[in-house]
């Protein structure tokens, strides 16, 4: 029996219709109650005027959720033939016909699908839980045909936002540095952890600009985790950015004995004052200061905020395509965390212990680093490509 339901969310009036004692309840909870899409944080939510798809609308709780925060459009993509004829029920209900488009479809990696239109589809046995429908075999599920359409597809370049909730099928996605999303703004996806995918994931969605922080709790769990797991993330311009800047030369005697290409921005310790009030000093850089740095600067900061917020710094060491012989950083103090972002090979932060013997290599492509360079010797392994590097550090 289907009943109607009505609640009031950010001074908007609602209505919608569901089953009664099933997941429907449980998932109005969810995003209405818990704020899962919502996650203040890192500033993580739905904006006034943006565009969104939702892929795995069930209902159409989400794409209710989205308008009462001002999205201007949400497309829908469901599935499942009884969830979708609720969907289109709440849409009419709210007179929302020309702000929430709805399609009868899953959405599939462009390789799983390849030339079909049409996949198989495994629904829920048990009518109460019918939001864990997937393209995945489910023991507990009866196999049926669902039209389908590829995920490269759906993607066009008005949109803000992408919401994926689908059960599993988001794994070959996310996972794809094929799939077409690197424009959004916006990303926030349930993910199959029994997948033991995150990782890669995590990866791919770094590469094409994305800032997310995953507990390495949470990537290490393994094939016997919990199934799902909640991710929002933000898109950063940061890496065209610095494609698009000019670096310009700095002579650092402890890394290299060559001219290198980066600059310092924040404090720095510079020579100052006159006579005898002369000396070296802590002072905000000039190049902080000039309009030709803001931007960089900027994004610079805006990433680590939404990275690490909690993370101390003074300064940010840019450079570009440098290989820093074995040193320390004898003015820094405490941590510094280095990120590696571009196209490359190799390049690896090579770490040493106290001694400068038992050398380590890092990883630190789109894996931000945290380290203490003035206490262990580093370098940085040959590489082949474009690389650059952004260091965040305090100085004495």
């Amino acid at each position: 029996m289907i009943q109607n339901k009505e609640f009031t969310f950010n001074d908007k009036n609602f209505k919608f219709n569901y089953r009664p004692d099933s997941s429907d309840e449980k998932v109005f909870k969810e995003i209405f109650e818990k704020k899962c899409y919502r996650k203040p944080l890192i500033n993580f939510d739905v904006g006034e005027g943006e565009t969104w798809i939702d892929l795995g609308g069930h209902i159409g709780l989400f794409a209710l959720y989205a308008i009462s925060k001002g999205a201007k459009k949400v497309i829908v993509y469901e599935a499942d033939e009884d969830n979708f004829n609720l969907l289109k029920q709440n849409i009419e209900l709210n007179n929302l016909q020309d702000k929430i488009i709805p399609h009868q479809l899953a959405v599939v990696d462009d390789n799983i699908l390849g030339d079909n239109n049409t996949i198989s589809f495994w629904k829920s046995n048990n009518p109460l839980i019918n939001y864990r429908n997937s393209i995945h075999e489910k023991s507990r599920g009866t196999k049926i045909t669902v039209p389908a359409i590829k995920f490269n597809s759906v993607i066009t370049s008005d949109i803000d936002g992408l919401k994926i909730d689908i059960e599993g099928a988001e794994v070959d996605i996310l996972t794809n540095s094929d799939s077409n999303y690197q424009n959004i703004k916006k990303l926030t996806f349930e993910f199959t952890l029994k997948s033991e995918k995150l990782s890669l994931a995590q990866t791919v969605l770094s590469e094409k600009g994305f800032i997310l922080r995953i507990p390495p709790s949470t990537l290490n769990i393994g094939s016997k985790g919990w199934i799902d797991y909640v991710c929002h993330c933000h898109h950063s311009d940061l890496l065209q950015t610095l494609r698009e800047f000019k670096f310009p030369t700095q002579t650092r005697k402890n890394i290299s004995d060559s001219p290198v290409r980066g600059f310092a921005l924040g404090q720095v310790i510079s020579w100052a004052g006159k006579g005898e009030k002369a000396g070296y000093r802590k002072l905000i850089s000039e190049k902080t200061k000039s309009p030709k740095f803001n931007k960089i600067y900027n994004e610079s900061l805006n990433y680590m905020n939404l990275y690490d917020k909690k993370f101390q710094y003074t300064s940010i060491q840019y450079n570009k395509n440098n290989i820093c012989q074995k040193h320390l950083d004898k003015n820094n103090i405490g941590e510094s965390l280095i990120v590696g972002l571009g196209d490359y090979t190799g390049g690896e932060l090579i770490i040493y212990d106290e001694d400068g013997n038992n050398p380590v290599k890092h990883d630190i492509r789109y894996k931000p680093l945290k380290f203490n360079g003035s206490i262990y010797p580093h370098e940085t392994a040959p590489f082949e490509g474009e690389r650059y590097t952004l260091v965040f550090y305090s100085i004495k």
